[in-house]
């Protein structure tokens, strides 16, 4: 059986999708590492005002447009854009931001993630693997750098630092699947939302 929608999105992209805030929402999403932009063609459907951005000296390596035109996405403009650099964006705050599968890439994750911060206005979604989950062997930015688990055990990250990161907004942590072969396989994600129109600590 095929784990993908009729739109093509797994499970995960759903996961995402369904973490924007719905109550008078503006319907303005960031897209930070878009890559091959399906979520992205989705929501632009749904009628989200839709900033894809990547950092394209890094996102041709992967060949992304060539993945776009094959899925027929020519709907939407990729910005380039540097997560380590907020100059590079086309403005300075967006309603919601969606990071997903970046920050395991990069050295200075912390920055990127108060760099992320500073751009949400409202809803923060962040996904990042479990453990070895998806792990891409090459040297970072290709591959994976960061590794987290639920309690910092055998040498990993531990995922709770995101609450200590995100804070006073009130952050949730969950793991969710891409696809059914990730449960033989022992993969997951971990799903991060930030909310910050709720503060832990009022």
């Amino acid at each position: 059986m095929n784990h993908l929608n009729e739109n093509g999105l797994d499970p995960r992209h759903v996961s995402i999708i369904d973490s924007l805030p719905v109550y008078n929402s503006k319907k303005e999403v960031l897209v930070v590492g878009c890559g091959n932009c399906k979520k992205d063609s989705v929501l632009k459907k749904m009628g989200y005002d839709v900033i894809s951005t990547d950092y394209i000296t890094e996102a041709k390596k992967y060949n992304f447009q060539k993945k776009m035109l094959s899925a027929g996405i020519t709907d939407i403009t990729v910005h380039n854009a540097n997560i380590l650099d907020l100059s590079t964006f086309p403005k300075q705050q967006y309603e919601s931001v969606i990071c997903a599968e970046v920050l395991e890439h990069l050295i200075d994750y912390r920055v990127a993630l108060k760099n992320l911060l500073s751009l949400t206005e409202r809803r923060l979604i962040v996904t990042v693997p479990w453990q070895y989950s998806f792990n891409d062997p090459a040297p970072p930015p290709k591959g994976h750098c960061n590794f987290w688990n639920d309690n910092g055990s055998a040498n990993f990250k531990n995922i709770n630092e995101y609450r200590s990161l995100c804070a006073p907004y009130t952050t949730s942590i969950q793991k969710i699947r891409t696809k059914p072969k990730d449960v033989q396989m022992g993969q997951y994600s971990y799903l991060i939302i930030v909310d910050k129109q709720q503060k832990w600590n009022i």
